[in-house]
């Protein structure tokens, strides 16, 4: 699963340990240790998921409103 942040950033959500709420936004904890920060809300974070898989079925299955109006 993938989750768009800012700008034109993606993250993948393989080896995804937690994501959790901090003082200053959000961190994401990977498998490696490695923390990936940002400043959506977890609720936020799950509707751009949610949104960026919903375009990717649109466009997979040819009814780009893009393409086909």
């Amino acid at each position: 699963m993938f989750i768009p942040l800012e700008g034109e950033n993606i993250i993948c959500l393989c080896n995804t340990i937690a994501i959790y709420k901090t003082d200053i936004g959000t961190d994401i904890l990977k498998g490696d240790g490695s923390i990936i920060k940002t400043g959506f809300t977890p609720t936020t974070l799950k509707k751009r998921q949610l949104d960026f898989l919903k375009k990717q079925t649109i466009v997979i299955n040819g009814r780009s409103s893009s393409i086909n109006g």
